[in-house]
C-alpha cells in the first residue's frame, strides 16, 4: 500500500465538553465517522464507497492530539529503544532523561519538527530527544521546560457510579457502587484527515454530525460530548509530514494493525492489545457486541516496512470493520 499522490491534508479541531470514557484513537474516530456517514448517505454508499477507500488507503486519519489556546499543536512522542539495549555508557544523567522522555505523551510542534529534521539528516532521533533535557542542566527532581509545557494536557481519574436495574430503572439493593476511569482534556483536540477533495466534501458533514452525536463509549450518560471549532485544509503541514522523498520508515500518528509487512527488528514500538465494541449508532444490537482482540502498534511507534509506504489495514470480521492504518510522518 502506497501513499496516494492526490491526497490533500485537512484538519478538524474540536473542543471537548466534558469527560471521555476512554482515550479516543483513530480507530474510535473512524468508527464514529462510519456511523455518521451511514446516517447521511445510507449503508450501501458506506459499504461501496467509504470502506473500500479506507482499505485502499485513500482516507487516512490521525488519533486526536492536543492543540492549546494559542493554536500550538502537540504530536505523539516517538518511542525510544527498550532499556535492555541501551548503552550503559550513557551515564546516569542520560538514563534519567530517558525516563523523562518515556513519560512524555506529546511533543510541542516546534520540538517535534526539530526531531523530524534531525532524523531525516541521518541523526539518531533518540539522542536529539535526550538533548532537550541535557541542555537545561537541571537538578534531579526539577522539571524541564518541555515537561512544564506538556504537563496537564490530559488527566485521568476514577469516578464512582451506581449500577441500575434496567427493568425498574432503580439502583440495585445496597447501591452497588463501582468506579469507572474517565479522561479529561484541558485543551482542544485536532485530527488530520488525508483524502481526496471529493471525499472530504462527503466526510466533512459526517464530522459535523459527530459533534452532535458524541465520540467513544458511554455517550448515553454524557461522555464524549464535543463541538467543532475549526475545519480547514492544512497545507502548511503537508510538506512537513510528507517530504518529497517517501521512505519505508515513518513515525505513526495513529495505531497500526500489526501485520507481517512490518520489519519488527528495525522498528521501535509499543504493543497495545485492543478489542473494540460494535457501535450501535441509532439502532439496537442484540447478542455479543465485542469485536475480536487485535494487536496494534501504538501512536509514536517508528515503523519500518518491508514493502510499500503504509502499514496496517482495515480488519473485517462478520460485517464489522476496525481501522488500523498508520498515519505516516516519513523519516
Amino acid at each position: 500500500m502506497k501513499l496516494r499522490s492526490n491526497l490533500e491534508l485537512y484538519e478538524v479541531v474540536f473542543r471537548p465538553r466534558g469527560f471521555f470514557a476512554s482515550v479516543p484513537t483513530a480507530t474510535t474516530v473512524f468508527g464514529a465517522i462510519c456511523w455518521a456517514y451511514r446516517f447521511l448517505y445510507g449503508e450501501e454508499k458506506l459499504l461501496e464507497n467509504l470502506i473500500p477507500k479506507a482499505k485502499e488507503g485513500v482516507i487516512l486519519i490521525t488519533s486526536p492530539m492536543p492543540e492549546d489556546e494559542k493554536g500550538k499543536k502537540f504530536f505523539f512522542t516517538p518511542i525510544l529503544r527498550p532499556p535492555d539495549v541501551v548503552d550503559e555508557r550513557e551515564g546516569e544523567k542520560l538514563l534519567e532523561n530517558r525516563k523523562k522522555i518515556k513519560r512524555l505523551n506529546f511533543l510541542p510542534e516546534d520540538r517535534f519538527c526539530e526531531v523530524l529534521e534531525d532524523f531525516r539528516r541521518g541523526k539518531d532521533t533518540e539522542k536529539v530527544l535526550l538533548e532537550f533535557f541535557k541542555q537545561e542542566e537541571l537538578k534531579k527532581d526539577e522539571e524541564s521546560l518541555i515537561e512544564k509545557e506538556t504537563k496537564g494536557l490530559r488527566s485521568s481519574f476514577y469516578i464512582s457510579r451506581v449500577k441500575l436495574d434496567s427493568l425498574f430503572s432503580s439502583t440495585e439493593p445496597g447501591g452497588n457502587f463501582f468506579f469507572h476511569p474517565v479522561y479529561f482534556w484541558r485543551t482542544n483536540l485536532f485530527v488530520f484527515v488525508a483524502c481526496t477533495e471529493k471525499l472530504w466534501e462527503e466526510v466533512l458533514p459526517a464530522f459535523k454530525l459527530l459533534a452532535e452525536y458524541g465520540l467513544g463509549s458511554e455517550k448515553s450518560v454524557g461522555y464524549g460530548s464535543l463541538e467543532i471549532v475549526r475545519t480547514r485544509e492544512a497545507k502548511e503541514f503537508k510538506g512537513i509530514l510528507w517530504p518529497e522523498e517517501k521512505r519505508n520508515r515513518y513515525i505513526t500518528l495513529s495505531p497500526v494493525l500489526a501485520t507481517t509487512k512490518i520489519d519488527y527488528r528495525e522498528s521501535l514500538y509499543d504493543l497495545r492489545p485492543f478489542r473494540g465494541a460494535i457501535e450501535n449508532g441509532l439502532s439496537s444490537i442484540k447478542g455479543n457486541i465485542w469485536k475480536p482482540w487485535l494487536l496494534f502498534l501504538r501512536e509514536g511507534s517508528v515503523v519500518k516496512l518491508k514493502e510499500g509506504e503504509l502499514a496496517g489495514g482495515v480488519f473485517e470480521h462478520k460485517g464489522t470493520y476496525t481501522y488500523g492504518i498508520g498515519f505516516p510522518v516519513y523519516v
